[in-house]
């Protein structure tokens, strides 16, 4: 996940993603790069995370549970196997 190009000052802030306190085990992986605005992880594409946006102090500026809308991005193994996925998140209301 990353903080979409639009955000203000976007490259002085950084993701962190967690399990709900409800799903304590929802299979999330370590972050690649925990620094920046982007966070990278393999995951069990758990239906629900709480996703938080830090400026530079490490002040929490945005927060939100959100239930990620995961896309295939590839199929090495052909169509029947699932393949890859990233998801998609909105820290904005719609």
């Amino acid at each position: 996940m990353r903080l979409f190009d639009g955000w203000p000052d976007r490259d002085a802030h950084a993701v962190e993603v967690s399990c709900p306190d409800a799903e304590p085990d929802c299979g999330l992986g370590e972050d690649e790069d925990p620094s920046g605005p982007r966070w990278f992880a393999s995951v069990n594409t758990p239906d629900l995370v709480d996703v938080r946006v830090l400026d530079a102090a490490g002040t929490v500026v945005s927060e939100r549970a959100v239930e990620p809308d995961y896309r295939v991005v590839a199929r090495p193994h052909g169509t029947a196997c699932g393949g890859p996925r990233e998801a998609v998140v909105s820290l904005v209301d719609r």
